[in-house]
């Protein structure tokens, strides 16, 4: 491991920008990313890995890579609370690509309008929700989605089966989602075969930006 960081440390991959990382140990995430903090690293890809407040904390030492960053990956990290994900979303100015940890659909949501990081441009959020709250509970997260704009890709899921997917179907807030459609290219939904036609529909008027949508779009 040493030899390693010595090596990221040195000037053997001057234009290494982007890290995948899956290191069990927040200490050698924090290590690995100390490493390569001062030569403009935007991407960070630590998806299933041990991330959590150390990491975090060494990502906030180095002031340089606090304005790199673009993309952040979080999506599988068991350690990243809530209280996590709104701090990083507020600290990262230049942050346009994120992924999150499964979350109630009631827990760090309800504070999207709270936070700047709505206005930051972000392009692409990937995230799976515990949604308890049934119909109200979709509607309800829709509203906050319906706040990010300038998203080009929107991947959602949902990790309670007893629930028909994370729907958006009109009847349950689709339609909240209209403005998205200004710069939406991306779409994947859970269980987008529950999709109707009129869903399709409506999609294909609102999205026309679309270039990769739910597979019951594709007979359109």
């Amino acid at each position: 491991m040493d030899q390693f960081v010595s090596c990221l440390q040195g000037s053997h991959w001057p234009h290494l920008t982007s890290l995948y990382l899956d290191f069990d140990s927040g200490h050698l995430i924090a290590e690995v990313i100390g490493s390569r903090a001062n030569v403009g690293l935007t991407e960070l890809d630590l998806r299933g890995s041990g991330f959590d407040y150390t990491a975090w904390n060494a990502i906030l030492r180095y002031p340089r890579l606090v304005t790199t960053l673009e993309t952040l990956y979080l999506a599988d990290c068991l350690h990243v609370t809530s209280d996590m994900v709104h701090r990083i979303l507020a600290s990262l100015p230049n942050i346009i690509r994120f992924s999150a940890p499964a979350m109630h659909d009631g827990d760090v949501y309800e504070g999207i309008d709270a936070h700047r990081w709505v206005c930051l441009g972000l392009k692409s959020f990937q995230v799976t929700i515990r949604v308890c709250g049934g119909p109200e509970g979709h509607a309800a997260f829709h509203r906050k989605l319906g706040l990010l704009t300038n998203l080009e890709q929107l991947w959602t899921s949902n990790n309670h089966d007893h629930y028909n997917g994370l729907c958006f179907r009109l009847g349950m807030g689709l339609d909240i989602l209209q403005g998205l459609g200004r710069n939406l290219k991306d779409v994947n939904f859970a269980k987008s075969g529950s999709l109707s036609d009129a869903d399709v529909s409506w999609m294909a008027t609102h999205w026309s930006r679309l270039e990769l949508a739910p597979k019951r779009s594709r007979c359109l």
